[in-house]
């Protein structure tokens, strides 16, 4: 059987020395030569963006301005023609090995043919990185606490939504949501995306998937919410009932990529 393509995605607005610092850890572990086809996508780059994607063997392509995260994730998926895309973002560098990152891909691209297996996160499970809220909110809920008991008692959609985070702490908090979890072995689990709700960052998904169902329908979707006042993905994804209702799976094995943000950039 011939393995399907793969393009790794790269999207970055500004932030030149968290694109150094993730190109530089995909180059010293050999990452780029895993894939068909590599792109990194600047919106809008100042000089220092540019200098240092030229560093890395890749292929370079702009837009004039900002086009709003949703927008340059897409944009950054027509760049690309593979079978399948893995988007990164210039503040998730590579925490595991070549072979590591190989043996992950590879096991994906088994699961992933599944028609209610919607994507492969890579985000690192022991290592998820900064800015993890959802976990700090599911563990908000699981302390020993008389209010994080009452919350549980009222707010069981709550509960639902964020009970995809149990997979990064641990074995025992995966137990408590049985029926969201499958086990499938070799550290993997299929969730349900009533539990596990959809995120940009460090992800496999199929290119025609991702381009004619996730994104026109969250172009669809009206928030006043968004980065920079510009439509974010994960908001308009996450925020009615399309993806939860949708009856898709989301693959999650150990992961790859952390978090890791070398610079603020004002959001």
């Amino acid at each position: 059987m011939t393995r399907p393509t793969v393009g790794l995605g790269i999207l970055s607005w500004r932030g030149a020395e968290s694109l150094e610092n993730s190109l530089r850890s995909y180059a010293e572990a050999d990452l780029f030569s895993l894939f068909d086809e590599v792109v990194v996508f600047l919106p809008d780059p100042d000089a220092r963006v540019l200098k240092v994607a030229n560093k890395f063997p890749v292929t370079i392509h702009t837009a004039t301005k900002n086009l709003g995260i949703l927008e340059n994730i897409a944009a950054t998926a027509e760049c690309l023609s593979t079978d399948y895309l893995l988007f990164t973002e210039n503040d998730c560098p590579l925490i595991e090995t070549r072979d590591e990152a190989e043996r992950q891909i590879n096991r994906s691209l088994k699961v992933l043919p599944r028609e209610d297996v919607i994507m492969s996160r890579l985000r690192s499970v022991k290592s998820p990185g900064q800015d993890f809220d959802g976990l700090r909110k599911y563990r908000a809920l699981y302390n020993s606490g008389l209010l994080a008991s009452i919350k549980r008692l009222l707010r069981p959609r709550k509960v639902e939504r964020l009970s995809g985070y149990a997979r990064y702490d641990g074995l025992d908090s995966i137990r408590r949501h049985e029926k969201a979890f499958e086990d499938i072995g070799d550290g993997y689990f299929l969730v349900d995306a009533r539990a596990m709700p959809w995120t940009n960052q460090s992800i496999l998904i199929q290119r025609e998937i991702f381009l004619n169902t996730i994104i026109p329908h969250a172009r669809q979707v009206k928030t006043r919410r968004g980065a920079n006042k510009l439509p974010n993905l994960e908001i308009e994804l996450n925020k009615g009932r399309f993806w939860r209702q949708s009856g898709w799976k989301v693959l999650s094995g150990p992961g790859l990529f952390t978090h890791e943000r070398q610079e603020n950039r004002g959001y």
